[in-house]
Parts: C-alpha cells; sequence; structure tokens
C-alpha cells in the first residue's frame, strides 16, 4: 500500500501547477475524462483482487477497492496541490508523515473487511 500511495503523490507532483489547471480549473476533454476513470477501474480491479487474495470476502472486495483508489487519488491531489505537505508544521510532519497517515488510513480501512459478513438479503428473498 504504501508503494502504492507513494506512486500516487509522485504522479500528482510531477507538475503540480498543470495539474492544477487541467484536473481543477479547465473542463476535462471527454477523451481524458474517459482515460482517468478507465484507469482509475484498473486500479480497483487490481486493488479487488489482491484484497481478495488476502481474506477480503469476493462480495466486499469490489467495494472496498473502488473506495481505497478514490480516497487515495482525492488525497495525494489535496496534498501535492494545496500545499498541505509544505505548510509550515512541527518535525515530523510534512510529506512523508502524511504519506505515512494515508497508508495507514487506508491498511486500517481494508483490513477490517478483512472476514466480514457478505451482504445480507432481506427475509423472504
Amino acid at each position: 500500500m504504501r508503494r502504492l500511495v507513494d506512486v500516487m503523490l509522485a504522479l500528482h507532483a510531477r507538475d503540480p501547477g498543470l495539474h492544477r489547471v487541467l484536473f481543477e480549473e479547465a473542463p476535462l476533454p471527454p477523451r481524458l475524462r474517459a482515460r482517468v476513470a478507465n484507469l482509475e477501474r484498473t486500479m480497483a480491479a487490481e486493488v479487488a483482487a489482491l484484497l481478495e487474495e488476502h481474506g477480503v470476502p469476493r462480495a466486499e472486495a469490489p467495494v472496498a477497492a473502488r473506495l481505497a483508489v478514490e480516497v487515495l487519488e482525492s488525497l495525494t491531489h489535496r496534498l501535492v496541490l494545496h500545499d498541505v505537505a509544505r505548510e509550515p508544521a512541527p518535525a515530523g510532519t510534512g510529506a512523508e508523515r502524511h504519506a505515512r497517515e494515508i497508508t495507514r488510513l487506508l491498511m486500517g480501512y481494508l483490513e477490517s473487511k478483512r472476514g466480514a459478513p457478505g451482504p445480507r438479503r432481506a427475509a423472504g428473498r
């Protein structure tokens, strides 16, 4: 998970000004929007497969994976583009600490899904 967090941070940090303009200030062309959505679906499918390998029930894995990818995208986007990691802060904070905390957050959520019961059916269905 930490490698995935680091990769996402690096992708967002590559050119933060351009990234901000493309994803916050300008409308995305349909082709680019489709590519981004496809990339997120691919990432979620890969994460879902890993979750299943690590004991997350098949019924839980796709939703948990999708949420993890969306949370990771949102947090890394905000962290890099809005200077959250560069704000003056006490020692031990900044980008490294944020990456550790994002990893802890995602791992805590995903580990809670291990052995989770699948969706319940209403009585009589």
